[in-house]
């Protein structure tokens, strides 16, 4: 097993015993995110519009039900967003960097590479500055609610 793999599981686990209550993550390399899922249509539309800031220990994880070529765009998101889509062999496949706020009517529409299940937001910047790649294995841990 990679050892990235190993010690991203070894922090989730350890976090949520810890913890008294479980939280959604998502983990790359050796950092997690505890994350927001939106499932639903009305949620994946919504997504991040309006919110002022992010942390950087913070995320939203977007869940699809199908393999997909997944667009999103930023309208009324008032904060840079980097968006890295996961297959669903949780691997990363596509990543856009820095996707800046949007206020206007058009707004860019990016789409990823390949086909993906799962669509991760983050701080603009994150993943440079925790050298997430494509390729990259991600570990998920979500709680059926």
């Amino acid at each position: 097993m990679n050892i990235r793999i190993l010690f991203c599981l070894v922090c989730v686990f350890l976090s949520f015993g810890c913890s008294a209550q479980a939280r959604d993550q998502v983990c790359m390399k050796t950092y997690c995110f505890d994350v927001e899922v939106m499932r639903t249509a009305e949620e994946q539309s919504r997504g991040m519009q309006n919110r002022a800031q992010i942390t950087e220990n913070e995320g939203m994880l977007f869940v699809f039900n199908y393999d997909g070529r997944h667009s999103f765009w930023m309208k009324n998101t008032l904060i840079a967003l980097d968006m890295i889509w996961i297959d669903r062999n949780n691997k990363v496949v596509t990543i856009v960097k820095q996707a800046g706020p949007c206020l206007s009517e058009r707004c860019p529409v990016f789409k990823p590479e390949k086909k993906a299940r799962y669509v991760l937001e983050i701080g603009g910047g994150l993943s440079d500055k925790l050298g997430i790649t494509v390729g990259d294995d991600v570990v998920m841990r979500i709680i059926d609610k």
